[in-house]
């Protein structure tokens, strides 16, 4: 009913579901996207859990989510006009949500991340999806520190950390990233130094990558997926 209303030439959720349980049959990676969920309309336990659960159920081996972006424009004034006629009396909310932005207050964002999060965990669903990093892609190792760096920005966000710190993490991410020498080495060969000397690193997270690479290392001891955040 809600996707009828507010996207009314999408498929149903149903066919959605179908389609992706045929995807799953054939060993493809399928994930689901539950995104927006929409205020005081699916962003409540009971409708995240069922999508949850049935995403789960069709083969879907992780869940990302995320609430609604309300940017001015076309698409802002066709969802409050369906907001209007179908909900009315949700409004009031939705001025409160959105008064400074086309985001929602960050609280609300936290506490609905939070929700989805815990309720992917209670079925065993991860809402991440693992990035792929092939053995001979080369510097291998830059892109696992950066794939946990960025999970370490996802839970940031989640848990209302100031976006100073989420910004260093977010920046760090991007230059291990990018990096064209192997962090690994330079730790090796500099230490704790020689990381932070890297431009977009800093001290504080040249410790963190230093355990990062240390949590890496025990891993391939042991052969474990290093991919693994």
């Amino acid at each position: 009913m809600v996707v009828g209303r507010f996207e009314p030439y999408a498929p149903s959720p149903e066919r959605r579901l179908a389609a992706l349980e045929q995807v799953a049959r054939v060993g493809l990676t399928t994930g689901v996207m539950l995104c927006p969920h929409l205020p005081g309309i699916s962003d409540d336990e009971a409708h995240l859990d069922e999508v949850v659960r049935r995403a789960r159920d069709a083969g879907a081996q992780f869940l990302l989510h995320g609430g609604l972006t309300l940017k001015k424009g076309p698409q802002k004034a066709r969802f409050l006009e369906a907001l209007e006629r179908y909900y009315p009396h949700l409004l009031p909310l939705y001025e409160k949500l959105y008064r400074a932005g086309h985001s929602p207050q960050r609280e609300y964002s936290c506490r609905v991340g939070q929700l989805a999060r815990e309720i992917c965990r209670r079925h065993g669903l991860p809402d991440r999806m693992l990035r792929p990093i092939l053995p001979n892609e080369g510097l291998t190792v830059n892109k696992r520190i950066a794939e946990r760096l960025f999970l370490r920005v996802y839970e940031m966000e989640l848990e209302g950390e100031p976006e100073y710190r989420i910004w260093a993490y977010r920046k760090a991410a991007w230059a291990a990233d990018e990096l064209d020498r192997d962090l690994a080495e330079i730790y090796r060969r500099e230490g704790l130094r020689g990381l932070a000397a890297l431009p977009r690193i800093g001290g504080s997270i040249a410790g963190v990558i230093a355990s990062l690479l240390g949590e890496i290392e025990g891993e391939s001891r042991w052969g474990k997926g290093c991919h693994q955040p």
